[in-house]
């Protein structure tokens, strides 16, 4: 099969942020690059079963880092979410 319609440099997406370590223990790192936006942006961290178990506003910067401790969170599969008007971005994690 032919591809019509190749990929340009301008369809891939740099990722804006990554959670390290993953899986965590008692603190998450978010490590943002420099194409996240500076601003404010809602930082919420979601269970599998839709939980709310952090929920906060934060100054996040380019090339940032932010530490959120989750020793209080029980094991298992989690969603972090990262929001603002014009951006929205989620990553799963697991916390031992």
């Amino acid at each position: 099969s032919i591809i019509s319609n190749p990929v340009s440099i301008e369809d891939v997406q740099i990722p804006s942020w990554r959670i390290m370590p993953n899986p965590v223990k008692d603190l998450v790192m978010i490590q943002t690059s420099r194409s996240l936006k500076q601003g404010t942006y809602s930082v919420k961290i979601f269970d599998s079963a839709g939980k709310l178990w952090y929920d906060v506003e934060k100054e996040m910067l380019p090339f940032h880092k932010m530490e959120i401790p989750v020793p209080h969170i029980p094991s298992g599969i989690y969603w972090l979410q990262l929001r603002r008007a014009d951006q929205f971005f989620q990553e799963k994690f697991i916390k031992e």
